[in-house]
């Protein structure tokens, strides 16, 4: 077993909590870098990520820095640009569901259409 996979695995074992902050640490120390990791932290902070989600960023993060050797810094960079995009993707849909979920007014008019 690689370190990268002991911590991954170590991660995973966190509270929800504890995640984000190990996460939050982690892009701090790289935030210098690109503007990507304030993003990151960002929407770490912010929004509130499942365990799988904090789990899949930590995991891309760790094999990303194992793979850097092999890899240039900006091909790096453009993965965790991907990355957010796809955080981005993933929190408007889950935004998009819990509307869908409760909209007082679309379930105002449909109770009103209902009995009037």
């Amino acid at each position: 077993m690689t370190v990268y996979n002991k911590a991954i695995e170590e991660f995973e074992a966190l509270s929800s909590q504890e995640k984000k902050t190990e996460l939050i640490s982690l892009l701090q120390k790289f935030e210098k870098l690109d503007v990507i990791f304030v993003k990151l932290i960002k929407a770490v902070k912010t929004k509130n990520y499942t365990d799988r989600i904090l789990n899949g960023i930590y995991k891309v993060l760790v094999s990303s820095m194992e793979k850097i050797d092999q890899m240039d810094l900006q091909e790096w960079l453009d993965e965790l640009q991907k990355l957010f995009q796809v955080l981005e993707r993933i929190h408007a849909a889950e935004m998009a569901d819990r509307q869908k979920e409760w909209d007082p007014e679309q379930w105002l008019e449909q109770v009103l259409a209902d009995k009037y």
